[in-house]
């Protein structure tokens, strides 16, 4: 009887920890395959034939399974005050923003910017965000401005060669 509840202890422990090991390997970021994940935001800009072309901004965005979020920016140049001298200073990275996030239904969730370092007045202001996974890899998000939906393509960051 004593070996039977030791096996069967034995057998809770390892179901327990195999759950938790494929708990935690749906929350890992670069893994993700839904909104959670590692952004990069992309344009498209005119090229000189007058095609359509898709580039890399600087601004990326992060979004974890807990309900947080953050955004950064990569500057090639920014000019800044250190010593109280103006200086451009190369390829400066800062947070843009960061907040939480509450999805609403499976394509729109609601984020709350908790501090925005580029435009102050944004901290503390919710917005409505839609978004549409294109394919695993692509999304188009789209927030209100006024009474104009805006939309941006973001494409997620990967291991490379993959």
């Amino acid at each position: 009887m004593k070996k039977n509840i030791i096996t069967l202890f034995c057998f809770i422990i390892v179901g327990w920890v195999t759950a938790q090991e494929a708990t935690n390997q749906k929350n890992i970021l670069i893994e993700s395959n839904t909104i959670v994940g590692v952004w990069q935001q992309m344009f498209v800009k005119i090229n000189d034939s007058g095609e359509k072309e898709m580039f890399k901004s600087g601004n990326y965005k992060v979004i974890n399974s807990d309900g947080t979020y953050f955004t950064f920016v990569t500057w090639g140049a920014k000019q800044m005050v250190k010593n109280g001298k103006s200086i451009i200073e190369q390829n400066v990275t800062d947070v843009g923003h960061y907040g939480v996030y509450k999805n609403l239904t499976d394509s729109s969730f609601i984020e709350q910017i908790i501090k925005h370092g580029v435009n102050t007045k944004m901290s503390g202001t919710a917005s409505q965000i839609n978004y549409k996974l294109l394919d695993i890899n692509t999304v188009i998000m789209e927030y209100k401005n006024g009474d104009r939906w805006i939309p941006e393509m973001w494409r997620r960051v990967v291991l490379p060669n993959q």
